[in-house]
C-alpha cells in the first residue's frame, strides 16, 4: 500500500511539473501574440495616417520609414512566435506520449 501511494505521489509531482512547464510556455505564446497584435494595430494606424496625409510629403516619407522598421520588427516577432508555438506543440506531444506510456504501464 505504501509503495503504491509513493508511486502515485511521484506521478502527481511529475504531472505538476509538466503542467507548470506547459503553463509557462502558454504564457510566453500569449504574450508574443499580444505584442504582435499591438504592433500590427500600430502599423495599420500608421498606414491609415499616411493615406490621410498624402499631401504632406515630408511627414508621409517619415511615417513610411517608421512603418518599414516596424514591419521588420513585426516579422521577427512573428518568427519568434512561430518558433515558440512549434516548441510548445512539441512539448505537448512529448507529454502526451508520456501519459500514454504511463497508462499502458498500469494496464
Amino acid at each position: 500500500m505504501a509503495t503504491s501511494l509513493l508511486r502515485l505521489r511521484e506521478q502527481l509531482d511529475v504531472a505538476a511539473k509538466g503542467t507548470f512547464v506547459l503553463g509557462r510556455d502558454l504564457d510566453t505564446v500569449s504574450h508574443l501574440v499580444a505584442r504582435l497584435s499591438d504592433g500590427i494595430e500600430r502599423e495599420n494606424a500608421m498606414a491609415m495616417c499616411c493615406v490621410e496625409r498624402v499631401e504632406e510629403r515630408r511627414s508621409v516619407v517619415e511615417m513610411v520609414r517608421e512603418l518599414r522598421r516596424s514591419c521588420s520588427s513585426s516579422r521577427r516577432l512573428a518568427e519568434e512566435l512561430e518558433e515558440h508555438v512549434c516548441l510548445f506543440l512539441a512539448t505537448i506531444h512529448r507529454a502526451r506520449g508520456l501519459v500514454i506510456q504511463e497508462i499502458s504501464r498500469q494496464e
